[in-house]
């Protein structure tokens, strides 16, 4: 079965094989993923699978899904109630299939999107500490006072050991994106954000477009963390990343400890 497609996808296809037969629901898909999908399904094992998977009121794996992403539902007597609570809560979510290993340095931020939550948390907060030094480090010193009042402590002094780390040839891309990013989003916490979730607000939306992808992969890694977290991933999946700040997220992913 194709984990490349979105459940919407899948769905179309499987209703078009049984709607029309196979030779005339490919000639109608134009997907060439969905075609490759709708050969599988031809196969009647395969099919019966599907059909299962697509009619599950719970998507599978439902516990790395974080609990504020739905609310369980209350048990019922009536089994079209049951049905009924169930899509209500669960409707929205996608199957938490584990995505296959990745080759390149992509499996470096594979590693971090597949490994232990917290793991990842502690890398958003790291990313997103150095997101915003970069992008402080072409401000004057009283903008970077006024968001270290605003952060509090203990935040606030890593935040300004990490402007010092900063190197004087980062380059102007660089900031410009951070602060771009920095802008579009908030340049200081919200009002319900401590100092560490502002961090992890800024590193997930700065690693979001390595999370797109085909089928529900974003999507999967955003129902992973914590809902406010998770729609900064959505939100933010499509935007562009030149390559120099690629390269430069990459390489700080490469440096956090995977054990």
């Amino acid at each position: 079965m194709s984990k490349e497609l979105t459940l919407t996808e899948r769905g179309r296809t499987l209703a078009a094989l049984r709607l029309l037969g196979p030779i005339a629901a490919a000639a109608r898909l134009r997907s060439p993923l969905a075609r490759l999908h709708l050969e599988c399904l031809c196969e009647p094992a395969e099919r019966a699978r599907e059909e299962a998977a697509l009619s599950s009121l719970v998507p599978e794996h439902l516990e790395r899904v974080d609990a504020s992403w739905y609310s369980t539902p209350r048990p019922s007597a009536s089994a079209s109630a049951t049905r009924y609570l169930a899509r209500v809560a669960y409707g929205a979510l996608v199957s938490m299939d584990v995505a296959p290993p990745a080759q390149g340095r992509q499996a470096v931020i594979d590693q971090l999107f597949e490994g232990p939550v917290e793991r990842m948390l502690a890398a958003l907060l790291m990313i997103g500490r150095r997101r915003v030094a970069v992008a402080f480090t072409g401000a004057p010193r009283s903008a970077l006072a006024q968001l270290l009042a605003r952060i509090g402590e203990p935040e606030a002094s890593r935040l300004a050991a990490e402007v010092r780390t900063i190197p004087p040839g980062v380059s102007a891309e660089e900031v410009k994106g951070a602060q771009r990013a920095l802008f579009r989003s908030g340049v200081t916490p919200h009002d319900d954000e401590s100092g560490a979730l502002f961090f992890q607000r800024v590193g997930a939306g700065w690693m979001a477009p390595l999370a797109a992808g085909p089928g529900e992969r974003a999507r999967r890694i955003a129902q992973r963390l914590p809902r406010s977290l998770g729609e900064v991933f959505l939100a933010e999946r499509a935007q562009q990343l030149p390559e120099g700040e690629r390269s430069a997220l990459v390489r700080l992913c490469a440096t956090i400890p995977l054990s």
